[in-house]
């Protein structure tokens, strides 16, 4: 669903205040089922998503619904120079995506998605790649809605002193 009320463009820094709002939101979910993997969100975000803003290599979209920031996404394009087993080609990593609880399920994320879709098509990314916890059910739903398919797992067992 395309929503005519949506724009999605390049965040900027004066978003920073939905930024880290968005930024909250999600890394609350993710400490508070993983508070082994994920820091609690902390004033260091800001000046995380700062250094982001001003990454000229990096993909930094924002939707905003009705005038309101209410979702991120950024991506990178990667290319394996090193592994000689791993295939060369550039791929479009999606680092975070995120949007807002209250817009949810309003098509934002899918329209961050087809953005970057054509963002990393367009820098030669012959394939997109994310991660997503195993704990985030509706995220994974909403990948397996887009045509993702899982490719590896990446697994931790805890060392006990």
């Amino acid at each position: 669903m395309n929503n005519a009320n949506v724009v999605i463009r390049a965040a900027e820094l004066t978003d920073i205040n939905a930024l880290l709002e968005l930024n909250r939101q999600i890394g609350e979910l993710h400490y508070r089922h993983a508070p082994t993997v994920f820091a609690e969100p902390s004033a260091a975000e800001k000046q995380f998503l700062t250094n982001m803003l001003k990454d000229s290599e990096r993909l930094f979209l924002v939707s905003v619904n009705l005038g309101v920031v209410s979702g991120f996404l950024t991506a990178m394009i990667a290319q394996n120079e090193v592994v000689p087993f791993i295939n060369k080609a550039p791929v479009c990593r999606v680092n975070t995506i995120v949007v807002d609880q209250q817009h949810q399920a309003l098509g934002l994320g899918k329209q961050l998605m087809q953005a970057c879709q054509t963002w990393a098509s367009t820098h030669g990314a012959e394939e997109i790649r994310l991660e997503v916890m195993e704990f985030n059910h509706q995220a994974q739903h909403f990948y397996d809605s887009l045509g993702f398919q899982t490719q590896s797992r990446i697994m931790s067992k805890k060392i006990l002193s």
